[in-house]
């Protein structure tokens, strides 16, 4: 019996220290007149505040979540990746980051229509942009790290349309299977790769999603068809993850791989970590200029 409590209490100092450990999380939940902004944690959400959409000009984040006391990741997610059970298990994940905090945008998608969640998604970023961008620059001692996946990234195009993006600093940035037309470096988000110390993308080039978004649009795709493209921006690091895309639960579509393969957030949390020795994702021996996933 005593070596039973003691077992017990074991394990339950283990739990405290694997909570201590897990980074705090917060989100901006973007509905069609407001704004919430809440805590996200293992037992859901939270709400702390709502904030009429019109009047975000008027308000500043860091009054009702503080500042991160390290480092912290911001992830916007993909269409239909705003949904409770999806997010909550992505947040969860990405939560064991090594950050102290993780900012989720949780946007609003159309039930079944890509091109207008694709017009809402720009718009939204729009509204947001201010609001978001005011904050990170707050942080940008602190470290901000930014994570997208897919159609997320136009969040983040309508975001770079406020005028306090310029002053936005990252230690790295993360794009997973962004679903954006080849030149946008050319356009709205041309200040990026300006902005960050370090730039990764991860791109499938049988990715079954962007190659619908890519019949839909009439455009190449970024997180597709840059692995064919003869240039991109200097500081890109491009990781080829065609090799471990469609492996597991995701092997029709192959564009779920940032949360269905446990290669790439390990290679993500290296970078944060700054241990480039243990990276999952390798030097191409074929092609210098690429990293892969073996």
């Amino acid at each position: 019996m005593k070596c039973f409590v003691l077992l017990l209490a074991l394990l339950f100092s283990l739990i405290k220290v694997s909570r201590a450990d897990t980074a705090e999380g917060f989100y901006l939940r973007i509905l069609p007149d407001s704004v919430v902004v809440g805590r996200q944690s293992i037992n859901g959400r939270a709400t702390i505040a709502t904030l009429p959409r019109a009047t975000l000009h008027n308000y500043h984040l860091a009054d009702y979540i503080g500042l991160p006391r390290d480092k912290q990741l911001v992830y916007i997610h993909a269409m239909w990746g705003g949904r409770e059970r999806t997010h909550n298990a992505t947040a969860t994940k990405l939560r064991a980051q090594p950050v102290s905090r993780v900012l989720s945008i949780i946007w609003h998608t159309d039930a079944l229509g890509y091109t207008r969640s694709w017009e809402l998604a720009i718009q939204q970023g729009e509204d947001i942009g201010g609001l978001v961008a005011r904050y990170l620059a707050s942080c940008n001692d602190e470290g901000n790290y930014l994570l997208c996946h897919s159609m997320g990234h136009r969040i983040l195009q309508g975001i770079y349309r406020a005028d306090d993006a310029e002053r936005v600093r990252f230690q790295a940035v993360f794009f997973a299977a962004p679903d954006l037309d080849t030149d946008v470096f050319q356009e709205e988000l041309r200040l990026l790769p300006r902005q960050t110390d370090r730039f990764l993308l991860y791109a499938n080039d049988r990715d079954m999603a962007l190659r619908l978004s890519k019949l839909l649009r009439g455009r190449r795709r970024l997180g597709r068809d840059i692995l064919q493209a003869i240039s991109w921006p200097d500081k890109l690091e491009l990781i080829d993850v065609t090799d471990s895309a469609h492996n597991g639960s995701d092997w029709l579509t192959g564009h779920l791989y940032f949360r269905k393969n446990p290669m790439v957030l390990r290679d993500i949390a290296a970078v944060i970590d700054e241990r480039e020795d243990s990276r999952t994702a390798k030097r191409s021996a074929v092609d210098a200029t690429v990293l892969y996933l073996p």
